[in-house]
């Protein structure tokens, strides 16, 4: 049957400041972007990686304000797909995918811990009858 819900505790800060970073780091890549040294660095494939990390991170950065639980999976998806293209150029290296996996797993806590959850009925269930 009906179940009362928990009022939501709010967002969590480390999810907040989580979200601060994300927008900061995708600031910051725009500006490196328009001073040209990563693009000539890079190659003509800068501007398709840089417009896909965008939107899988601006996506993340959406579903983790919200409190949503795909949130943190859209986050680890972005950071895989960031991680596919370092170890292409032989650049990625383990400490940062060691970060990153406790990042994703800080933010997937966060946002369960964010949101509500079923209080435990004092009466019986239909478990309890019988």
């Amino acid at each position: 049957m009906f179940q009362p819900y928990r009022s939501p505790p709010g967002r969590p800060w480390p999810v907040r400041l989580l979200c601060f970073a994300l927008v900061v780091a995708l600031a910051w890549a725009w500006v490196l972007a328009a001073s040209g040294a990563p693009t000539r660095a890079f190659g003509p494939g800068y501007w398709p990686y840089l417009g896909g990390t965008t939107a899988a991170l601006a996506l993340a950065l959406a579903g983790l304000w919200r409190m949503r639980r795909w949130g943190p999976w859209v986050l680890a998806l972005a950071l895989l797909l960031d991680d596919a293209v370092l170890a292409a150029m032989g650049e990625l290296r383990a400490a940062v995918v060691v970060l990153q996996l406790a990042v994703v797993a800080g933010a997937a806590l966060g946002v369960r811990a964010g949101r509500p959850r079923a209080l435990p009925t004092s009466g019986r269930g239909p478990a309890d009858r019988a």
